[in-house]
């Protein structure tokens, strides 16, 4: 960034502009990349154990992600439909914020903008002993060939597209430690 920041003072040719944006860009998305691989590395270090362990009452945290993310939804017309009652189980709540965080931003990044009534529903399956959750939604989809890759680390369906390919092998390791 100091580099940028004295390219910019010493020159006012187009070029050089375009390459210091470039240049401040790559900066900040390794740094975002940088953070991502340390919360990873931190929250995956001992995926056996859940060092903070408590009730989460999955309800609030959905709501609260919701809430996080209702800006994002609404530019691309995404309503959520969180439905009642969501269960309560002992899990690290950071964990279990981050696999929620990750599955509904993903929800609203691949909807559909063909559709006109773009949805995320979540809800409780109480079909399952164990506490189930469905996360559904009517987006773009993931062709049947690519569903088992899209869990590998740094792999990205769309190469053009935001973010770092780790938000869904983040998730398999949570939810497979828990």
């Amino acid at each position: 960034q100091v580099a940028a920041r004295l390219l910019m003072a010493h020159g006012t040719d187009a070029e050089a502009t375009r390459i210091v944006e470039t240049l401040e860009r790559n900066v900040v998305r390794l740094a975002e990349v940088a953070g991502t691989l340390e919360r990873l590395a931190r929250l995956t270090r001992r995926p056996d154990t859940a060092p903070n362990e408590q009730q989460v009452d999955l309800s609030a945290v959905v709501h609260d992600v919701a809430g996080q993310l209702s800006d994002m939804a609404v530019a691309r017309g995404v309503a959520f439909d969180i439905g009642v009652p969501l269960p309560t189980f002992a899990a690290d709540a950071g964990r279990v914020e981050l696999v929620v965080v990750n599955l509904l931003a993903n929800a609203i990044k691949y909807s559909d903008p063909s559709k006109p009534a773009r949805a995320v529903r979540v809800e409780s399956d109480s079909s399952s002993a164990h506490p189930r959750v469905l996360i559904r939604d009517n987006g773009i989809g993931i062709p049947q060939a690519q569903r088992d890759t899209i869990f590998t680390l740094f792999r990205k369906l769309d190469p053009h597209a935001e973010g770092s390919g780790i938000g869904l092998a983040l998730v398999r390791r949570i939810v497979e430690a828990h």
